[in-house]
């Protein structure tokens, strides 16, 4: 692959990714709501409410120092590199070489990382429980991510994620197999992330992810509207890797004829829309997610991960 191609590809996929996470994040509320029988919030709320906290001026505790201040931009940082890394729409991407699941694993890590200290900067009883928060979900979803990133490394000869794609589109009925299981091990991580699903804290705060209502009330101004970009582009980045993962086709590479990358955007869109959707109607189910099914889901998710690895081993088709 060029240069001439796979730099313009990235940096468009980023600015898509963007453009669509307010739109994304305000689409998911809004159906949660309305599938909760309420009106709920317009799809551009997201995007006006970022406007209206980045024109504002951040107030910061007296004793805040640069580790504090700098955690928004950190998360948000982290989120802008994987948005590079994980395949959107395309197979072919001049980040292709780095786009690997323990890079994303780290970044994910790092973005944690940056909030955890955050919250024991803060000094307070609330801030230390956003940090406590954040290290248990990282101690709990940890082995499933593991074994779900060992199991596509097995199926892709690796654990680049573009590998893994190429290699579920033509992969055996095994394969398929160990490729649910490995996208279910996933999903108690991904739930975790973006502080949704059976596996999130009934009062965490969708706009903040990963920070969570304990820790926000530390921010305010642009570094709240830091966090909340950060969170609406994690909500993309999740949707499009457990889209892909799950249904490996309408991806474009260079071989690909222009019609085909014509109608990569349009099955990328749908993809997104689709697991909105179903998001939003997992949350809006009727009863509030209970915090003790988190064990369990992760323990559920290790398991499913563990099961893939020992297919694909058995089956003979576990080869790095």
């Amino acid at each position: 692959m060029s240069v001439a191609l796979g730099l313009p590809l990235a940096l468009l996929q980023l600015a898509l990714m963007l453009a669509v996470a307010p739109l994304l994040a305000g689409a998911a509320a809004s159906l949660r709501a309305r599938f909760g029988g309420r009106a709920g919030q317009g799809v551009l709320q997201p995007w006006r409410e970022m406007v209206r906290l980045l024109r504002k001026e951040p107030v910061l505790p007296a004793d805040a120092s640069a580790l504090f201040r700098s955690a928004p931009a950190v998360a948000l940082a982290a989120a802008v590199a994987a948005a590079i890394l994980v395949p959107a729409f395309t197979l072919e991407s001049a980040g292709r070489p780095l786009a690997d699941l323990l890079v994303l694993a780290g970044l994910s890590g790092l973005s944690r990382a940056s909030l955890v200290l955050a919250g024991l900067e803060a000094g307070t009883a609330l801030g230390g429980l956003a940090a406590s928060r954040l290290t248990a979900l990282a101690v709990l979803t940890t082995p499933g991510l593991l074994t779900a990133v060992f199991a596509f490394a097995l199926l892709g000869g690796g654990s680049n994620l573009f590998a893994i794609l190429a290699a579920l589109g033509g992969g055996d009925g095994i394969a398929h197999v160990a490729a649910l299981l490995a996208f279910l091990a996933l999903l108690p991580a991904a739930f975790a992330a973006t502080g949704r699903g059976p596996v999130a804290d009934p009062a965490a705060r969708h706009e903040t992810g990963l920070l969570g209502g304990a820790a926000a009330f530390a921010y305010s101004g642009r570094h709240l509207a830091l966090l909340r970009a950060a969170a609406a582009l994690e909500l993309v980045l999740w949707l499009s890797l457990l889209g892909n993962l799950l249904l490996p086709f309408g991806l474009a590479d260079a071989r690909s004829a222009p019609l085909a990358w014509l109608l990569a955007l349009p099955v990328w869109g749908l993809k997104l829309a689709g697991g909105t959707a179903l998001l939003a109607a997992w949350e809006a189910r009727g009863s509030a997610p209970r915090r003790e099914w988190l064990a369990s889901a992760c323990a559920l998710g290790a398991l499913a991960g563990l099961a893939a690895v020992l297919l694909l081993c058995c089956s003979g088709q576990g080869g790095v």
